[in-house]
């Protein structure tokens, strides 16, 4: 910017007419009256727009507030950050009525750097803005420690005895480290593609993570499939014969599904083959991870993998995939999660406390069944008698039952 001393003084007035009078004499700052204007007068000038952008930057503390195109140039009209009604939800004392305008000439590339003359000040206005720089050190520490979620760093900050910054602060300084040590949470198509050719190669390591991916660009928009796996968790697949998978929206940043995919054991512990991102939940991307598994199997252990059970919710979308990879020859488990936790939801229909908690009792013995024939009788046994406990009630709650008997008898055991 060049030296203020050697420019011609200029003056430029809003639009509406403002009284200078005794101005410069004012000693203390005084809220801004709506509609009252600003006189501005020229303090530097820069030889084009991003010299002048690049200083505003810069600078800092200034906020936009507005553009104007006149008949000599825009002007972009900024004032002190101070200058507000609220800041972090503390109405100021006073407003800091500091400001300054850029003026980009019409006739020419300079862009003129005015201001209306007042001096900052800030006394007596809420400053406190982020975590101070006590809480910033601990924060950092903490998220070094592997404590990165916003509510247990709080919890080890009152361990610590440090002061407690606002929830919405640490969530904002979290996610800059989070930026800062992992890099940006969004990649473009050609940067995720590399990625995954740089670690699509089979380790001779056991525990080594490796990618199977496939990357569709035949459509208008492109189809992405990647499973994340290890020669060690593809090994589980020789002592499966039942697969489990399902997927969840809880472990991403982008709001595609992450889909978890193994066996159980003869304790019931889970055991997993996999973990796969796609971009929706098709038959097309099931079929994708099931056949990726079974293709694995043959490849890394010379093993047909060809499971005879699935466990999943009524998703057909997983049924149909699966018998894409493997054969149509399978036995389909519902996951009695999802079971138990939708039908606690259709029996709100029925009033009755006491029925619905017999309801539930009697669902629950049902999954209890060895063999798929002890299960189709017992189903049969329960329909029966509930049945005759509708027959045995009013109207009301005769439809009630008929309603939740058939949800659940079209629904898991059809």
């Amino acid at each position: 910017m060049s030296d203020s001393s050697n420019l011609e003084e200029t003056l430029y007035e809003d639009d509406t007419p403002y009284d200078t009078e005794d101005h410069a004499a004012e000693a203390t700052v005084q809220p801004l009256l709506r509609g009252k204007s600003r006189t501005y007068e020229t303090i530097g000038k820069f030889s084009n727009a991003n010299e002048a952008d690049n200083f505003m930057k810069s600078e800092g503390g200034w906020t936009l507030k507005s553009r104007k195109e006149t008949s000599e140039g825009r002007k972009d009209f900024y004032s002190c950050k101070f200058n507000r009604r609220q800041l972090n939800g503390v109405r100021p004392t006073a407003r800091c009525t500091a400001s300054v305008c850029l003026h980009y000439e019409d006739d020419s590339l300079n862009v003129a750097l005015l201001s209306n003359g007042a001096s900052h000040m800030h006394d007596g206005m809420p400053m406190d803005r982020g975590l101070s720089a006590e809480q910033k050190e601990v924060v950092d520490d903490i998220f070094a420690s592997g404590i990165q979620r916003p509510k247990l760093v709080l919890n080890e900050l009152r361990r610590r005895s440090i002061p407690e910054p606002r929830l919405t602060r640490l969530k904002a300084y979290l996610t800059a480290l989070r930026q800062k040590k992992y890099g940006s949470s969004r990649a473009t198509f050609g940067e995720l593609y590399q990625w995954c050719i740089e670690r699509s190669e089979i380790p001779k390591d056991m525990d080594t993570p490796f990618v199977q991916q496939i990357f569709d660009e035949s459509e208008e928009t492109p189809k992405i499939r990647i499973l994340f796996t290890t020669k060690r968790l593809i090994s589980l697949t020789s002592l499966a014969s039942n697969v489990h998978a399902d997927a969840t929206y809880k472990l991403n940043w982008n709001g595609y599904p992450v889909i978890v995919t193994g066996c159980t054991d003869k304790s019931g512990r889970f055991h997993p083959f996999c973990l796969a991102i796609t971009m929706v939940e098709t038959e097309t991307d099931f079929a994708f991870i099931f056949s990726t598994i079974k293709s694995l199997a043959t490849q890394l252990l010379n093993l047909k993998f060809n499971p005879s059970i699935l466990v999943a919710d009524c998703a057909d979308a997983i049924a149909n995939g699966f018998s894409s990879a493997f054969s149509n020859d399978f036995v389909r488990v519902n996951c009695w999660a999802h079971v138990h936790r939708n039908m606690q939801k259709q029996l709100l229909t029925i009033k009755s406390e006491k029925l619905r908690l017999q309801f539930t009792s009697d669902i629950d013995a049902l999954q209890l069944a060895h063999t798929v024939d002890s299960f189709n009788k017992a189903v049969a046994l329960f329909a029966e008698k509930w049945d005759a406990i509708g027959e045995d009630s009013n109207e009301t709650v005769k439809r009630q039952i008929e309603q939740c008997l058939q949800h659940f008898v079209e629904e898991y055991c059809d």
